[in-house]
């Protein structure tokens, strides 16, 4: 929140973290809510991810089975690759599933979706846990499914969180 601020103030543009629900519907290509930010399929060279694969699993030691690891697939970074490194989605997004996990500005609810609005729910209005999305470099399948939430307390830090900036016109 305090980069989305300094941002604003260095640019005089509106600055902030997405939604929960404008981040999905970037990560799943808009209406086609595709599975993946790649699509609905294993992730295939550029046309994937920095997600949990062989590189990883060889440099960690992993089990290599479809729970941990897209197995078969090697992206070429064990950890986080610079931003750009894959095939941007059909809205031209780059890394949406993997890499490291992206703070949305929502706080966390793990039933809020049963009874938010369908039209671009803005979550709930306090909690102690921010949503998480997209998945990291160690994600397997599951967790970097363009609908798969996670949450973290505000604050802490790892290698394997991050954030991406939206921008109010």
């Amino acid at each position: 929140q305090a980069f989305c601020r300094w941002m604003t103030e260095k640019t005089g543009r509106s600055y902030r973290l997405p939604t929960e629900a404008e981040w999905e519907y970037a990560a799943g290509n808009g209406a086609k809510h595709h599975q993946y930010s790649w699509g609905n399929g294993k992730p295939t060279g550029k046309k994937g991810g920095n997600v949990g694969d062989e590189s990883a699993a060889k440099k960690f030691n992993w089990d290599r089975n479809d729970n941990n690891i897209f197995v078969g697939y090697d992206d070429g970074f064990a950890t986080t690759a610079p931003v750009g490194s894959f095939d941007a989605n059909e809205l031209g997004l780059c890394d949406m599933s993997g890499n490291v996990w992206e703070w949305c500005a929502d706080w966390y609810g793990s039933e809020y979706y049963k009874s938010s609005s369908s039209a671009n729910p803005t979550g709930l209005d306090s909690g102690s846990d921010r949503v998480l999305r997209g998945g990291s470099w160690f994600s397997g399948p599951q967790d970097v499914q363009a609908a798969y939430r996670s949450s973290y307390v505000p604050g802490d830090r790892s290698g394997y969180i991050g954030f991406r900036l939206a921008r109010t016109k």
